[in-house]
């Protein structure tokens, strides 16, 4: 990447992060399209119902959208839920939108199965993952079960911080969120 495009990645991911007013979706739009983005994610696996109503915590943002001016950069607005309630509201940022041409619209879901790992993530300031957490991403068998790859199986247990990718056709595999930073909105 030449460093003409690196300014313009910087300037429209500033331009998205200074100008939440212009980009801000209302409490009522993000409360209504994330429950309609959880129901989307359960309609494509039963495995997701269980991990969903076991979680300590659930972040889902419904929305997320290319930046444009030529950029890769994403936007999208979110709410964490305890117990099925809003309890904050956030934002993620992130230099690579990843879908490919035709795909309608992206969410992300994340997962937090252990207070602990809530507790991790609401005492923090912001979250960049990849660096201050790992998500690990969920993957569609053949047969419609949920499986996180190597590292649930390599250690004997579940990862802490789960997510998923979904679009129009589904549940994203080859897709990654790292990279992306998470940050409270005051709302």
């Amino acid at each position: 990447m030449t460093t003409r495009n690196n300014m313009r990645a910087a300037l429209a991911l500033c331009l998205a992060l200074l100008c939440p007013a212009a980009l801000a979706d209302t409490v009522e739009y993000i409360n209504t399209h994330s429950e309609v983005a959880l129901k989307t994610l359960r309609q494509h696996t039963e495995d997701a119902d269980a991990i969903l109503r076991d979680a300590a915590g659930v972040l889902v943002f419904p929305d997320i959208f290319k930046l444009g001016f030529g950029v890769g950069g994403q936007y999208g607005e979110g709410v964490l839920l305890v117990k099925g309630e809003p309890v904050a509201y956030y934002t993620t940022a992130g230099k690579d939108f990843g879908l490919a041409e035709g795909h309608k619209f992206k969410s992300e879901v994340i997962v937090f199965r252990t207070p602990e790992a809530l507790a991790d993530f609401q005492n923090r300031r912001g979250f960049k993952i990849g660096q201050d957490g790992q998500v690990a991403l969920g993957k569609l068998a053949s047969d419609r079960s949920l499986w996180f790859g190597a590292q649930d199986a390599a250690r004997g247990g579940q990862d802490e911080v789960v997510g998923f990718i979904l679009s129009d056709q589904g549940l994203v595999a080859d897709l990654t969120m790292d990279g992306s930073r998470i940050t409270r909105m005051a709302r």
